[in-house]
């Protein structure tokens, strides 16, 4: 986590150093330069590819010591290894930084954007990915039937005063399917 911030600081500290005076950075129009861009974005690249490969790599060790059967721990594997997809995004990412002309950033810049954006986005679905399988089961309901009753209502008898209005999950199912 730590590093995750020393490297935010830095492109941030980063995107204000590079050209002076600061408003260049923006406004093309007045007097201005900037320096070194793209080493600073190609540096900045490399170093979110190396964070995105440690992130996919690190849990991989700890997942096939866990204490469960082979296929869900190839499952959850799988799960952590499309991150991958995200490193490949960061690797054309900096391929796109490589061949992009900074004097016409609109044009030259597309795929850059597109990469940049799908990173992100690609990180955000794969955060969710653990809770698909039981949001899938509860909407199509294919691993266990459950239904919620009221605690008075077995036996036909009338609930007490301190049963009334709590409610219980009953299943259907007495194995885990997953």
């Amino acid at each position: 986590m730590g590093l995750a911030v020393a490297y935010f600081i830095s492109v941030l500290v980063e995107s204000f150093v590079l050209c002076t005076p600061v408003q260049y950075n923006w406004d093309k129009s007045i007097p201005g330069k900037c320096t070194n861009q793209d080493q600073a974005y190609l540096g900045a690249g490399i170093t979110n590819l190396i964070i995105d490969a440690f992130i996919v790599i690190l849990p991989m060790p700890m997942v096939f010591r866990l204490r469960m059967p082979w296929p869900k721990k190839l499952s959850i594997a799988a799960m952590f290894s499309l991150g991958a997809i995200i490193c490949i995004l960061s690797l054309l990412r900096i391929l796109s930084v490589l061949a992009w002309d900074l004097t016409d950033i609109t044009y030259s810049n597309v795929r850059l954007n597109i990469y940049s954006e799908l990173e992100p986005t690609l990180g955000v679905v794969n955060a969710c990915l653990p809770t698909i399988k039981p949001a899938l089961n509860f909407i199509f309901g294919t691993s266990k039937r459950r239904t919620t009753r009221n605690v008075g209502d077995f036996n036909n008898s009338k609930p007490t005063s301190r049963q009334e209005g709590r409610k219980i999950l009953i299943s259907d199912n007495t194995h885990d399917d997953g």
